[in-house]
C-alpha cells in the first residue's frame, strides 16, 4: 500500500490538482485528505516516510481512516465498485492479470460523470449521519442524478443539507468552538501561574543572595 501511495496516488494528485489552488495563501495551507478503510495492510497514519512524501512539491496532503463500521462514508464502496464492476463483466478473462487490466481499462472507460454522482450521494450520506447524530438509522437519498444531468448537463457540486442536519452541525461546530475557548482559557491560566511560580522562585532566590551578602 505505501508503495502505491509514493508510485501512483500522490503523483497522480500533483499532476491533477488544479495549480490555481496554490495562488491563495489560504487554500495553500489546507490539507487534501486521502481516506482509507480500516483493514490492517494499509499505511499506519504516523508513517514518517509518507508524511514526508505528502510534503513534496509544497502540498499537504493528509491520511485519514474512513470511520469504523460504516461503509456509506467510503465513496468505493458506496458507488464506484458497483459501476466498475458492471463495465468490467463485459471484457473477457481468464486470469488474475485478465481481471486486473480488465478492471484498469474499466476505470479509464469510467464517465467522470458517474464519479460526480457518486460523490454527490456521498455527501447526501454525510448530511443523513449528521441529521441521525452519528447514526446509521436511515436510507440512501435518491438524487434523480440521471434527471439531473440531462437537465442541466451535470450534477450539482455540493449538497445542500437538510435544515435539520444543518442545525445539528452548527450546535456541535459551535460546541467544538466552545471547547477549544474553554482549553486555550485554561492554557492562559496555566501560563500566568507557571509565570507566577518563576518570579516567585526567582525573588526567593535573590533575596537568598542577600542574605548570604549580609552574613559576609
Amino acid at each position: 500500500m505505501t508503495n502505491a501511495l509514493f508510485l501512483q496516488v500522490f503523483p497522480a494528485i500533483r499532476k491533477k490538482w488544479p495549480r490555481f489552488f496554490f495562488e491563495s495563501s489560504r487554500n495553500k495551507s489546507r490539507p487534501i485528505f486521502v481516506q482509507q478503510d480500516n483493514a490492517r495492510p494499509h499505511t499506519k497514519l504516523d508513517d514518517v516516510a509518507v508524511q514526508e512524501a505528502s510534503k513534496i512539491g509544497g502540498y499537504n496532503i493528509q491520511m485519514v481512516c474512513q470511520p469504523a463500521n460504516s461503509p456509506d462514508c467510503n465513496i468505493l464502496d458506496l458507488g464506484m465498485f458497483n459501476s466498475i464492476d458492471r463495465i468490467q463483466q463485459t471484457f473477457h478473462r481468464q486470469s488474475v492479470e485478465d481481471l486486473v487490466k480488465a478492471v484498469i481499462a474499466t476505470f479509464n472507460k469510467l464517465p467522470s460523470e458517474k464519479i460526480d454522482c457518486c460523490f454527490l450521494t456521498l455527501q447526501s450520506v454525510l448530511g443523513k449521519i449528521i441529521a441521525t447524530d452519528g447514526g446509521n438509522d436511515y436510507k440512501i437519498p435518491h438524487l434523480s442524478k440521471t434527471k439531473l444531468i440531462k437537465m442541466q448537463g451535470c450534477v450539482p457540486k455540493r449538497y445542500k443539507l437538510q435544515p435539520i442536519a444543518h442545525s445539528k452541525a452548527k450546535v456541535f461546530h459551535d460546541e467544538e468552538a466552545k471547547s477549544k475557548d474553554l482549553d486555550r482559557t485554561e492554557l492562559y491560566r496555566h501560563l500566568i501561574r507557571e509565570n507566577d511560580n518563576n518570579k516567585n522562585n526567582d525573588n526567593k532566590h535573590n533575596d537568598e543572595n542577600v542574605k548570604h551578602d549580609g552574613d559576609e
